[in-house]
């Protein structure tokens, strides 16, 4: 999961010094897709790449045709791994676990247009994560 965010109060800015503040606020402006927040979190892509590899090669552990070669960021969810239907909704339930968010719009990944989306590769589902997951 993402690194907890650490924010500075009116209480510890005192503490912290003006230079650091001048730093903190710099990284920041100049790296904001790292320090969006959600439940106290920090999620980059990276991250979420990493977490949701890992939910797939637990995940495959109980599938009957296993886990066949590695998986990555162009690793198509059907043509690739051959997830079912039930297993994409496994895989949902997973994530949402993982990542301790409850009732995130699959929907609008899985469906374009009121039309079902054929496969998804894995950097779309990070795509959706990181814009799902830091918004507030």
């Amino acid at each position: 999961m993402g690194q907890p965010c650490r924010f500075l109060t009116n209480q510890t800015a005192g503490y912290a010094g003006s230079d650091t503040l001048f730093f903190i606020q710099t990284i920041i402006k100049f790296r904001p897709e790292k320090f969006k927040m959600k439940n106290n979190h920090c999620f980059d892509r990276d991250t979420i790449l990493s977490d949701l590899i890992k939910i797939i090669e637990e995940m495959s552990c109980d599938w009957e045709n296993g886990l066949f070669g590695t998986v990555g960021k162009e690793t198509r969810l059907v043509a690739d791994l051959a997830l079912t239907s039930i297993q994409i909704v496994q895989l949902v339930i997973a994530i949402e676990k993982h990542f301790q968010r409850q009732g995130l719009p699959f929907q609008t990944l899985f469906l374009s247009d009121d039309r079902n989306v054929d496969d998804l590769r894995v950097s779309d589902v990070v795509e959706f994560l990181y814009t799902h997951l830091n918004t507030l």
